[in-house]
């Protein structure tokens, strides 16, 4: 069996869904699996190499009204052996449509992983829902198998594009982020973000909040994205001095941010299962973030859910965990025990048997 992973992104570009494909392809190829791994060199200033198990084919990509385009991706997929599975991580538009093509073209079954549910977020945003009506809905239910990170997220799924050949398989969290925290630092109380800087992910939310708290706090931003520049804008033309923007940090660096965090935030209006979530925990920090899908199941008694996720909420939940050191301990403590659930160990081991599954169907059918 050859593990095909298609994504559109691959670190070293820092996001959620790449750092999950990442580790999904090296955990199976420590267990001697044979896996390429399909995907851009958009934004990637050095390029991870590959190794006798896994080898990584970077591609030229570009990216227009949001969508990751590929042009040699169907050529190299067409070339690819007979007794593949492809595993396709999205929901960015392009890639998942050209596995479907290709799974036609040469038999080769496909399963598709659902990290979360697009949002229109540019001016050709209006096309969006046609697309998933007409395309984005035949390759679910095309595919062997639909992986979902939630059981309301496998409903949200289900309901939406009318599929029912689902299987939750949550994400996992790296050892390393297991960690013990800087003790005795002084008054400040250090607010931490880590993630892309896109529109779903609500950062004015959290600029806004922060600025208005009555305590001594420093919002630390740690990622990259095409929400930069309008960021920074609104942090100099409110004259707000308490938020820092670091730029892309690779996961080792991104562990001494954890370490110093005494609350990690998070305003999405949509997410999959947030892997920074899940780093969160591991690295002992209280988390308040949105009440959303994708964030509910994972935090309910373990973080603060804000709902609705407004500038004020968020505002007063800070506060509360602010004024509540007890309960900020407490928090963190729970989520490093809840944290200890989610082993990459186990991920493969139920993508192992999700692949097994779907090609032994695959060969059945054909035979009929």
């Amino acid at each position: 069996m050859r593990i095909i992973q298609i994504s559109s992104f691959y670190p070293p570009k820092t996001g959620g869904m790449q750092n999950c494909v990442k580790e999904i392809s090296e955990q199976l190829a420590l267990k001697g699996q044979m896996v390429d791994v399909y995907t851009t060199d958009i934004d990637c200033d050095y390029k991870y190499k590959s190794t006798q198990f896994l080898r990584i084919h970077y591609l030229k990509g570009f990216v227009f009204a949001n969508i990751t385009f590929i042009p040699t991706l169907f050529f190299n997929l067409l070339k690819i052996p007979k007794n593949s599975i492809m595993h396709v991580h999205t929901p960015r538009p392009f890639a998942s449509e050209v596995v479907m093509i290709v799974s036609k073209l040469r038999n080769i079954p496909y399963v598709v992983h659902v990290h979360g549910d697009v949002e229109a977020s540019s001016k050709f945003g209006v096309f969006l829902p046609l697309y998933k009506k007409y395309i984005y809905k035949k390759v679910l239910q095309h595919a062997g198998k639909i992986i979902c990170l939630s059981e309301s997220y496998k409903e949200f799924i289900s309901k939406k594009y009318q599929v029912n050949n689902i299987i939750i398989i949550q994400s996992g969290v790296n050892d390393m982020f297991f960690l013990k925290k800087n003790n005795g630092h002084d008054s400040t109380i250090n607010l931490l973000y880590v993630g892309r800087l896109a529109k779903e992910k609500n950062l004015h939310v959290l600029i806004e909040a922060v600025s208005l708290i009555k305590y001594p706090v420093i919002l630390h931003i740690v990622g990259d994205g095409y929400m930069k520049d309008q960021l920074q804008k609104l942090v100099t033309n409110n004259n707000i001095k308490n938020v820092i923007f670091h730029g892309k940090k690779n996961s080792k660096d991104i562990l001494q941010y954890y370490k110093l965090a005494d609350i990690f935030l998070l305003a999405s209006s949509y997410e999959g299962l947030p892997l920074v979530l899940l780093e969160a925990m591991a690295s002992g920090t209280p988390i308040v973030a949105s009440d959303v899908l994708g964030i509910h199941d994972l935090l309910e008694g373990i973080g603060v859910l804000v709902n609705p996720p407004t500038i004020d909420n968020f505002r007063k939940s800070i506060e509360y965990l602010i004024e509540n050191n007890k309960l900020r301990k407490s928090l963190g403590i729970k989520g490093v025990e809840y944290a200890k659930n989610f082993k990459w160990s186990r991920v493969v081991k139920s993508l192992e048997d999700v692949y097994i599954n779907v090609i032994n169907n695959h060969n059945k059918a054909l035979k009929k």
